[in-house]
């Protein structure tokens, strides 16, 4: 629970970067338009383009991001189980086997970890290359519709473009903090509305034994 209290935390710190990267996009988009015209458009259509593509991908960051969740519970759980028995464990040696079983769900957990990385260092990259594209498209169809790109026009054209990257920058680590949250408080919810469990069992008097077995089987190792 607390690891997901974290990331619900960490995404209430991007919270206002929701409502405030449309905003900057569209005010920076308003300048461009009025320093190059509607070839401006074109540069942001390729980042409209890219923006839904993101979106697919941060849904399905989700969904591993909630199998993974699954793994840590497990291993977290065979870890309890393993410090409360250490003393069985130790005596019976059967430190190997317990060894094994936690190290399949630690590098279960690790792949699951690594491709969340990965997809992430991808879309961020992406963030960062498609504005120097989109720029690029700006300025070759300003040049084809007869514009004349001066000195002026260049550098206050990509620093626009730049303030567009910080906004594009950010929104999908958002949209990626947000998808750990929204895992995180399904879970969350899962466990505050789960049964309550009996701490004592229920015990009947009138039954002739305390405890009885019928039909086990007993092995000893």
């Amino acid at each position: 629970m607390s690891t997901d209290t974290t990331r619900i935390d960490y995404a209430c710190g991007y919270f206002h970067v929701i409502w405030s990267s449309p905003i900057q996009i569209c005010i920076a988009l308003g300048f461009l338009i009025f320093n190059i015209g509607p070839s401006a458009l074109v540069g942001f259509a390729l980042l409209a383009l890219v923006g839904p593509m993101q979106g697919m991908v941060m849904s399905l960051l989700a969904s591993i991001r909630f199998k993974a969740a699954n793994v840590t519970d497990e291993r977290v759980k065979l870890t309890q189980e393993i410090l409360l028995g250490i003393k069985v464990i130790k005596s019976y040696a059967w430190e190997d086997s317990f060894t094994d079983a936690l190290n399949k769900l630690r590098n279960k957990e690790i792949g699951f970890i690594r491709f969340l990385l990965v997809i992430r260092a991808a879309i961020t990259g992406c963030s960062m290359v498609v504005p120097v594209f989109a720029c690029i498209l700006s300025f070759i169809t300003f040049s084809l519709a007869g514009g004349n790109l001066d000195v002026g026009i260049v550098f206050s054209s990509l620093a626009l473009f730049g303030t567009l990257r910080i906004p594009l920058l950010r929104f999908p680590i958002v949209i990626a903090s947000i998808a750990d949250a929204y895992v995180a408080i399904n879970r969350i919810n899962e466990f505050l509305q789960a049964d309550e469990l009996s701490v004592l069992p229920e015990i009947n008097s009138d039954e002739q034994y305390a405890i009885k077995v019928t039909d086990g089987e007993f092995i000893w190792e």
